[in-house]
C-alpha cells in the first residue's frame, strides 16, 4: 500500500525563484539583450551547477562578454540581486510548513541557496534538507541527485512530492517512485492549486 505524502521538494528557478525576472531586471540595468544573456546562461549552467566553474571566474566571462562593469566580484553575489520571487509559492511555502518535512532540490551554483536566504529571497522556513547540486556535484534530471536527495529525506520514494517547471527533472523523479507536480509560472494560481488539490488527495 502507498504511503500518504511527507516529504516536499521545491525546485527553486522558475517555482520559487522567478528566472525572467533575473534576466530582464539584468537586461534593463546593462542595456542588453534578454534573449542573449538567457543564451549566455544556457551555455554555461551545466559547469557552474556541477561546481566546475568558479564563481569569480564566471562573473569575469559574464563581464567580458556583454562588455559590462560591476564591482561585484562573485557571481552568485551578484545575481541574487537581481532574481525576484514568485509571492504565490512562498505563500504555499508557509502555509505547508508543520504538517510537512520541506526541502529544496535545485540545479544551482555553490553558495547560491545561502545568498538567496540571507536575502529573504526564499523562505526561511527551517527547510528539512537543502540539495544544491554544486555541493553534491550531481545535477538534475541525472539520477544521482535524486538518489542523495531521497537518502536525507530519509522515506520511502512514493512519500516524496517534487516540484519542478521542467518536464525531464518531472520525468526522472517519477521514473524512481516520487510524486511529481510541473509547475508552470506563467499560471501561478493553476500551478498552485494544483498542488494544494494534490496534497488533499494523498491525505
Amino acid at each position: 500500500m502507498k504511503k500518504k505524502i511527507s516529504f516536499i521538494y521545491f525546485d527553486l528557478g522558475g517555482v520559487v525563484i522567478d528566472n525572467e525576472q533575473t534576466k530582464r531586471g539584468l537586461a534593463r540595468e546593462f542595456h542588453l539583450d534578454a534573449e542573449a544573456i538567457q543564451t549566455f546562461f544556457d551555455e554555461n549552467w551545466r559547469e557552474s551547477c556541477l561546481g566546475n566553474l568558479d564563481n569569480k571566474a564566471y562573473l569575469r566571462d559574464f563581464k567580458a562578454t556583454f562588455r559590462i562593469e560591476h564591482p561585484k566580484d562573485d557571481f552568485v553575489d551578484f545575481i541574487t540581486e537581481y532574481q525576484g520571487h514568485y509571492q504565490e509559492t512562498h505563500d504555499l511555502i508557509h502555509e505547508l510548513t508543520g504538517g510537512y518535512r520541506l526541502g529544496i532540490l535545485s540545479n544551482a551554483e555553490l553558495g547560491t541557496i545561502d545568498a538567496l536566504l540571507r536575502k529573504g529571497k526564499i523562505p526561511d522556513v527551517g527547510w528539512d534538507v537543502i540539495i544544491e547540486s554544486a555541493q553534491v556535484r550531481a545535477v538534475k534530471p541525472d539520477r544521482k541527485i535524486y538518489d542523495i536527495a531521497r537518502t536525507k529525506a530519509r522515506v520511502n520514494p512514493d512519500e516524496i512530492l517534487f516540484i519542478d517547471d521542467r518536464q525531464p527533472n518531472i520525468d526522472a523523479a517519477l521514473s524512481l517512485g516520487w510524486h511529481a507536480e510541473l509547475f508552470d509560472y506563467f499560471d501561478l494560481k493553476r500551478s498552485v492549486r494544483n498542488i494544494r488539490n494534490r496534497l488533499q488527495k494523498k491525505k
